[in-house]
């Protein structure tokens, strides 16, 4: 038998011990060397940094023909700039309108051409604006979300001339039985009417089509829902609201009608999230609503409601488009606001960034028209808060008076 001298051995494994700490220590001295002197640690809100979103509204006016000859290749040749200038920026996501007043940038069996890309709304362009943008957006590594104004038809009197095959000249010939049964007419402007179930399964069916039809990465609901309406023209539907009343059932609750509406809404917002999911869960629905939350109630938007709930949205994205120094609702209040609703883990919260202000004195009592780090600011107050941001829209971002303010949000984009 071997006889095992156990001092040897313990001495033994402190000298490796020891060789193997100094090796470390020289190897972390050197390392360190290696590094810029200013370097910091990595924190949480780098990682978060890596995967916050990053989008950009690019609205029907940043996609209209006008002034060119309406050929597929015009198109292009301005949604790839588009695209190009958005890498420029460092932007990941697209929030593209599709459907603006009822109407469609694609070939839908519900809504008309959009005037947008064919001079005037039934036209047909002869190409598929959306399939481009689709592909384009993922072969540059994009997210595209497709944007879509359920109610809108007609605002200020744009489009001009509303189409035969629009929603509102079909439904125009059949509203007789109530007055605002499936629209509302209010003066230059037209709605469809959520209260009807003929206008919400509509809009159902135009979000399916999409789904179905094109690879987006999500369905995008803006902040027109009822229009906001002085005193005194609150009562623009009450001839729809008188008939919801007539046939109540007894053992139903009456609503008032800001309940009611409020109601036609969410029952909309629901089915509209329980059929995407049930074509494609993983395409996403999400909502950008007013930023003042107080606002929302009054045009039927139950944001307190979306957020706290499943069911009803994946993310909303707020409209904070105020300065930091707005004299009534200032950018930290509102986003403070909304940070503290009560809200279900699963369902992200972004922030709407107005790019449309910088630089110009017409705007919150012109607290935008000297600062050019507004932008910048708003961002390194809100990151690790919210899931990403959203900016208004693509032509502000790429102006000549919101350029200080790109580059000063570049350095930490």
């Amino acid at each position: 038998m071997v006889k095992i001298n156990k001092k040897a051995i313990s001495f033994t494994f402190l000298c490796i011990f020891l060789a193997s700490f100094f090796t470390f220590k020289t190897i972390l001295k050197n390392s360190a060397k290696l590094l810029p002197v200013n370097a910091v640690p990595i924190t949480n809100k780098d990682l978060e940094k890596k995967d916050e979103m990053r989008a950009v509204w690019v609205s029907y006016m940043d996609l209209n023909m006008k002034d060119t000859d309406y050929s597929e290749k015009a198109f292009k040749e301005k949604f790839d700039n588009i695209i190009k200038n958005c890498k420029r920026l460092k932007i990941n996501s697209l929030v593209v309108h599709v459907r603006p007043f009822s109407d469609a940038l694609y070939p839908s069996k519900y809504f008309p051409w959009s005037h947008i890309v064919s001079r005037e709304q039934e036209k047909d362009p002869g190409y598929d604006p959306l399939k481009h943008m689709v592909e384009k957006a993922h072969k540059e590594g994009m997210q595209f979300h497709a944007w879509i104004n359920p109610f809108r038809t007609q605002l200020n009197n744009i489009p001009k001339k509303i189409g035969d095959s629009s929603p509102f000249a079909k439904f125009k010939t059949i509203q007789s039985k109530i007055l605002n049964e499936y629209f509302v007419d209010f003066g230059s402007s037209k709605y469809l009417n959520p209260a009807s179930s003929d206008i919400r399964e509509l809009i159902i069916n135009g979000v399916k089509e999409i789904v179905e039809n094109y690879d987006v990465d999500g369905i995008h609901f803006d902040d027109y829902f009822y229009p906001e309406v002085e005193k005194g023209s609150e009562n623009f539907d009450e001839e729809s609201y008188k008939e919801y009343t007539k046939n109540l059932k007894k053992e139903d609750k009456l609503l008032t009608h800001k309940a009611w509406r409020i109601k036609n809404v969410n029952k909309l917002i629901r089915d509209v999230y329980k059929e995407i999911k049930l074509i494609n869960p993983n395409v996403v629905f999400g909502i950008s609503p007013c930023g003042n939350i107080d606002v929302n109630e009054k045009i039927g938007a139950d944001v307190k409601v979306w957020c706290k709930n499943k069911g009803y949205v994946d993310y909303l994205c707020p409209q904070i488009y105020f300065s930091l120094n707005h004299p009534t609702l200032p950018f930290k209040t509102c986003a403070d606001s909304w940070l503290s609703l009560t809200k279900d883990p699963s369902i992200k919260l972004y922030c709407g960034l107005g790019a449309y202000k910088a630089g110009k004195k017409d705007y919150d009592q012109g607290t935008w028209k000297n600062s050019k780090d507004i932008l910048k600011t708003q961002v390194e107050y809100t990151r690790g808060e919210f899931n990403g941001y959203m900016i208004f829209d693509y032509q502000s971002l790429v102006s000549e008076e919101c350029k200080k303010e790109v580059e000063n949000l570049l350095k930490i984009f």
